[in-house]
């Protein structure tokens, strides 16, 4: 994952692509789900700055229901909040807090 994270940050965007797939396609042949959903928040970023929304949601959402219960997600979100944080990046925020406010929604629960 560290190649991944260099890829993203260096905004080498199609290299950070290929490296979560390839990362994804590990984790399924392997049938370990903690990888699976590292690859899927992994692919979330990506497509988050290639600005395929969509895609980005699709994975973010799936990251979150592999736990089996989605307050079991919600530490994971904390988790790439406090990674934009210390990077610097804020662009990506807004839209991180958004999926935190409604994983916490949909468990009923409160920040």
């Amino acid at each position: 994952m560290g190649q991944y994270r260099y890829s993203v940050l260096t905004d080498k965007l199609s290299a950070a692509l290929r490296i979560a797939e390839r990362v994804h396609s590990v984790a399924q042949e392997q049938n370990d789900t903690a990888v699976v959903s590292g690859a899927y928040r992994a692919l979330a970023c990506t497509f988050f700055y290639l600005g395929d929304f969509e895609s980005s949601r699709q994975y973010s959402t799936r990251a979150v229901q592999i736990s089996g219960d989605t307050a079991d997600g919600i530490p994971w979100i904390e988790q790439g909040l406090r990674d934009l944080r210390a990077t610097g990046t804020v662009l990506a925020l807004p839209y991180q807090l958004a999926r935190k406010a409604e994983a916490f929604t949909s468990t009923g629960s409160y920040f």
